[in-house]
């Protein structure tokens, strides 16, 4: 690899971790939280939620649907363009899944656009060290160990470590960020289901489909905030309520595909 090349990816790397690490204090460790204790009569209770509100707008027509996204939800439709009706949309969904109050900019905040930024982040670290672990196998498989070789060497694996630990510290904030993300939603289920379900029926009225892809794309939104706190707790016994909330998005999901 010529000098320009790699003097380019060096300068990548510092610019990658010299950004993680505004996501990682110093003294970062991960909190040990007492599990919880799900039982059957908790994740009964959730499907009950659904049950409920799909009951409630079972027959429910235009005019009710407007009434309860009117009252309930503090979204007129009616008084909305579509540009309007988007962020109101996205608004409401923010209030219910986002721990955010500070105005200035806090990477250390529960919110969901650390949270996004992080997820990005790690995916952009895992190419990097898949990159540097090929270069430095590339380089030990070198016929010539000169010393620049090995001056090459020195600085990919220098700089494969420190990336590798702030990519475990990294992601082990997202599942943390995520876990609690997560508890928000199921604690706010009621209320963000009834609303997607409210705009899901009136768009059948309206025969819009923009707004179909507008309700997908939040739940889309809710799933992938979701995602990282499912990687690798799938035997933790609150997951089992967990897993309940993702399966009932993605079948809501998957009927409005159907109708789409």
């Amino acid at each position: 690899m010529s000098k320009p090349a790699v003097d380019l990816i060096q300068r990548q790397i510092d610019f990658l971790i010299h950004t993680i690490k505004n996501y990682i204090p110093e003294t970062f460790t991960a909190a040990q939280e007492e599990e919880k204790n799900i039982t059957q009569l908790m994740i009964r209770g959730f499907n009950g939620i659904i049950a409920t509100c799909k009951e409630e707008l079972e027959d429910a027509d235009e005019e009710h649907l407007k009434f309860i996204l009117k009252t309930m939800c503090r979204v007129d439709v009616d008084g909305l363009d579509a540009n309007g009706l988007y962020h109101s949309i996205d608004g409401f969904i923010s209030h219910y899944i986002d721990a955010a109050t500070e105005r200035e900019e806090n990477y250390f905040e529960l919110s969901e656009k650390n949270l996004i930024t992080m997820i990005q982040l790690k995916q952009y670290a895992d190419d990097m060290l898949k990159s540097l672990s090929l270069h430095i196998k590339q380089i030990e498989k070198s016929r010539w160990k000169r010393w620049k070789n090995r001056t090459e060497l020195h600085n990919s694996r220098h700089y494969y470590d420190e990336l590798k630990s702030l990519f475990e510290a990294l992601n082990t904030r997202i599942e943390m960020d995520a876990d609690k993300m997560i508890e928000r939603i199921v604690e706010n289920f009621y209320m963000i289901f009834i609303f997607l379900l409210s705009l899901a029926k009136l768009a059948q009225f309206r025969h819009k489909t923009v707004d179909y892809i507008v309700v997908l794309s939040e739940i889309d939104r809710i799933l992938y905030v979701i995602d990282p706190s499912l990687q690798g707790n799938t035997l933790k016994n609150k997951y089992l309520l967990y897993y309940h909330v993702v399966f009932e998005l993605k079948e809501f999901r998957h009927s409005l595909l159907k109708i789409i």
